[in-house]
């Protein structure tokens, strides 16, 4: 017997139960990407921190150089904001070393 012509199946997928996994899919999906972008932001910063104490900065200019990459326009937390908080953070970095 075929499993998609079985009635239990099809009794099972009826409109409001494929609506219900959708409606939990989207709840998932809209709890998960920005749990996931924030791990992926404080992976990025604590990289640059790395390398900042890799090349020999003291703690005074890691906190220097984090709080002239950081604006109050990067707490949105959008990838764009981090990218240039990142790049922000290595120009300054940059300086401070030379």
């Amino acid at each position: 017997m075929d499993l998609l012509a079985s009635s239990e199946v099809t009794r099972l997928l009826t409109p409001p139960t494929v609506w219900g996994i959708a409606a939990l899919v989207v709840a998932l999906v809209s709890i998960i990407g920005p749990q996931w972008r924030r791990v992926h932001r404080n992976s990025e910063a604590a990289r640059l921190i790395r390398q900042m104490v890799d090349r020999g900065f003291s703690a005074d200019e890691i906190e220097r150089v984090l709080n002239a990459g950081m604006s109050q326009d990067d707490h949105s937390g959008s990838r764009r904001d981090w990218k240039r908080f990142i790049r922000k953070g290595r120009d300054s970095a940059e300086r401070v070393s030379s």
